[in-house]
């Protein structure tokens, strides 16, 4: 009875090599990693447009979302587009006029603001000013996006 003990005992399960496993761990990490690399290599993740729109993209984006939304004909497409042109165009007119009433008015209140702040305080009120305000202290004829260096340099 005791030698059959001894081989049921004797017949036991190769030990795991665990080294195996942490081996096939590591080597399926570092595929995952070289995948995702290659993929955001070769596909780059779009995070919207690169700098401001001409107004031919403005118009043919909204033209596109607007086909997209309600499943225009060609036709409809083309009148749509043609419609947009001209909105857009009034837009613009009615911002050529604007713009400069509110940069008066941007430029009003950095000066009443500044005015009552202490100097440690002015750093902080400024990169306020110029990330929520820039736009509107900027020219007409300046194209939005651009870089607020200029309007920085503007402001004391």
């Amino acid at each position: 009875m005791n030698d059959a003990r001894e081989t049921a005992f004797s017949t036991r399960l190769p030990r795991p090599r665990r080294w195996l496993t942490w081996l096939l761990c590591a080597v399926i990490l570092l595929a995952g990693l070289i995948s995702g690399y290659a993929l955001a290599v070769v596909f780059p993740p779009d995070f919207g447009p690169k700098g401001p729109l001409s107004f031919e993209d403005r118009r043919d984006r909204l033209a596109e979302r607007i086909d997209e939304a309600v499943d225009l004909s060609a036709a409809q497409h083309e009148q749509v587009r043609q419609i947009v042109e001209e909105r857009l165009k009034a837009v613009q007119e009615i911002q050529q006029v604007v713009r400069p009433k509110m940069g008066q008015q941007a430029r009003a209140l950095n000066e009443q603001v500044r005015a009552v702040l202490r100097p440690e305080q002015m750093p902080d009120w400024d990169a306020f000013f110029n990330e929520r305000f820039a736009r509107f202290t900027r020219s007409a004829k300046e194209p939005a996006g651009e870089d607020e260096d200029a309007a920085e340099a503007a402001d004391p």
